[in-house]
C-alpha cells in the first residue's frame, strides 16, 4: 500500500552499497535494504548524522547506479534513510529500471531525475 507521506513509494531490494564521505571521510560497505526513485535505507551499524552529504554506488539487476546523497533520518544502531541529491542519467536510468521491475510495471522516465555532470 503506497505511504501518502511519500513523494515516491520504496521497493525492498537488499544488496551491497558502497558509501564515501560518511563514516569520517572513509568509504564503507553497508547494505541497501529498499530503494525508491528519490532515496534509499541502508542498514549499517555506525550511521551517519541528519544532513550529512556522502556518495554512493550500488549494482542491482545488472544497472550501476551512482549517486549523491544527503542523509534524512537516522535509526541509531540500525541505519538510515537518505535522499538522492544528483546522478548523471545513465544512473538515473538504472535506478529507475531497477524500481520499475521490481514494481513489476512500466514507468515512464520522470523528466526531472537526472542532471547531466
Amino acid at each position: 500500500m503506497p505511504d501518502p507521506k511519500r513523494k515516491n513509494n520504496r521497493v525492498s531490494l537488499y544488496c551491497l552499497v558502497t558509501t564515501d564521505g560518511n563514516h569520517g571521510g572513509h568509504s564503507a560497505s553497508a547494505t541497501l535494504a529498499n530503494l525508491s526513485l528519490g532515496g534509499c535505507f541502508i542498514t549499517c551499524a555506525s550511521v551517519p548524522q541528519p544532513g550529512e552529504q556522502f556518495g554512493l554506488s550500488f549494482t542491482a539487476l545488472g544497472h550501476d547506479v551512482k549517486a549523491a546523497a544527503v542523509v534524512r533520518w537516522v535509526q541509531p544502531g540500525l541505519g538510515y534513510g537518505c535522499q538522492f541529491m544528483r546522478m548523471d542519467l545513465r544512473s538515473s536510468q538504472g535506478l529507475h529500471g531497477i524500481v520499475s521491475r521490481l514494481r513489476g510495471e512500466y514507468m515512464p522516465m520522470p523528466e526531472m531525475v537526472a542532471a547531466e555532470d
